[in-house]
């Protein structure tokens, strides 16, 4: 073999030791990026919901009488409320464009997609989608409204906690 072919050979060699090296940082690269949007996807409902909910009487009583019944809020704890369901639909829409974009993993997606739609089962969300689907993106719309016609039998979110669950619900004063 002469000095040529040796080049070339080696360069062959170092070409592909190249490439598996890049590929095995991208693979890395795209696992730390997979975990580090899940870790910030978790940390942003946390604040915008579990924080607010724990850190609010007011706020969870809202939350867990408008599931059960529209009739049990006045009318500034039904905007509160509609605001409540449209966040959670855009923090939705969110994490299905991370699905699709490859940052989300399908499980991780689905569970987020369960816990919504288990939210917009209830009465309450039930009776305001007409008006939260009208200002809503027609793939985040599209998305819930499917997966809650599909699933029709799924419970909602008063049958998973039943801490959200409410009798004898009155209208409170405004």
């Amino acid at each position: 073999m002469d000095i040529g072919n040796a080049s070339d050979v080696l360069t062959a060699v170092a070409t592909i030791g190249t490439l598996i090296f890049l590929a095995v940082q991208v693979r890395d690269n795209t696992r730390m990026t997979r975990t580090s949007t899940l870790g910030a996807m978790l940390q942003n409902a946390r604040e915008r919901t579990a924080f607010h909910l724990c850190d609010s009487a007011e706020v969870s009583d809202i939350v867990a009488r408008g599931v059960n019944s529209l009739e049990a809020l006045d009318e500034k704890q039904r905007f509160r409320f509609t605001f409540f369901l449209v966040d959670m639909a855009l923090h939705m829409q969110n994490i299905m464009e991370l699905h699709a974009s490859g940052l989300m993993s399908k499980t991780d997606h689905d569970a987020w997609l369960e816990w919504t739609s288990a939210v917009y089962r209830t009465p309450g969300a039930q009776a305001l989608w007409p008006q939260i689907s009208a200002v809503l993106t027609s793939t985040i719309r599209d998305l819930l409204q499917a997966h809650i016609y599909q699933n029709p039998n799924a419970p909602t979110i008063v049958d998973i906690m039943p801490v959200f669950r409410r009798s004898g619900l009155g209208v409170a004063a405004v």
